[in-house]
């Protein structure tokens, strides 16, 4: 039985903050420069789906959470590209 302690719960919520700030900004920068590109979009939504399921266990969390939050902005820029 592990047993969690504030050090380690600051640390787990630190790189999830991490993540997701590196997260927008590459998603950020991606979209910018794709636009509104329904073709591009769709086409890289199932990578980013992979990456963003498989990374937390084979690689790390930061990187699970970068590519979850790039897929937030890939799907939400596919449901309602006008605004963004």
């Amino acid at each position: 039985m592990r047993r969690c302690n504030a050090r380690a719960a600051g640390a787990t919520v630190f790189r999830a903050l991490a993540g997701t700030v590196l997260g927008f900004a590459i998603g950020g920068v991606a979209v910018a420069i794709i636009g509104t590109n329904h073709a591009v979009l769709w086409t890289l939504l199932p990578l980013v789906i992979l990456v963003a399921s498989s990374s937390p266990v084979v690689t790390s969390f930061v990187v699970g959470q970068v590519a979850f939050t790039v897929f937030t902005i890939i799907l939400f820029n596919i449901i309602a590209p006008a605004g963004w």
